[in-house]
């Protein structure tokens, strides 16, 4: 009886084990990729408030499996599009990745305001109105994921 319990005990602790040693990877990659947020606030009474934040690790899996899903036909498409483009896309890409934290567009007019801002790590789009104030959050290697993916 007692070499069934020591057993059961070993199974346990390498089953508890197992699932923490996931659980940290899981978390790490999930702090690693970052979150792709969007948040959505309309003013008045009756305002709907809407935070979705998603982690960009589900994003990178979208990637991945698009040229899977997407017609072959539609991918050749996009490419010959992005093209003649390609080379500037990935150099402003990676220069939009590297460049230091900074305010990239502000536009204000007497009812708006949009803002897109360069963060450590993400790039966020901010616009305000006087119906409702959106914001979304996007890692800064987005546009180098996306164009990865595609080929370009």
């Amino acid at each position: 009886m007692k070499k069934l319990l020591k057993a059961i005990a070993i199974l346990s602790l390498a089953a508890l084990l197992t699932t923490a040693v996931a659980g940290i990877a899981l978390a790490a990659v999930v702090v690693k990729d970052g979150f792709v947020t969007v948040a959505v606030e309309e003013h008045g009474a009756d305002g709907t408030r809407l935070t979705i934040p998603v982690p960009a690790s589900l994003l990178n899996l979208a990637l991945h499996l698009a040229p899977a899903i997407i017609p072959e036909e539609e991918l050749a498409k996009v490419r010959r599009e992005i093209g003649p483009y390609a080379s500037a896309l990935r150099a402003a890409a990676e220069a939009l990745e590297d460049c230091p934290e900074a305010r990239i567009v502000d536009v204000r007019t007497d009812n708006e305001t949009v803002q897109v801002v360069k963060g450590r790590k993400n790039f966020t789009v901010d616009v305000r109105s006087s119906d409702a104030d959106v914001r979304v959050s996007v890692p800064a290697d987005i546009l180098t994921r996306v164009l990865n993916v595609f080929g370009v």
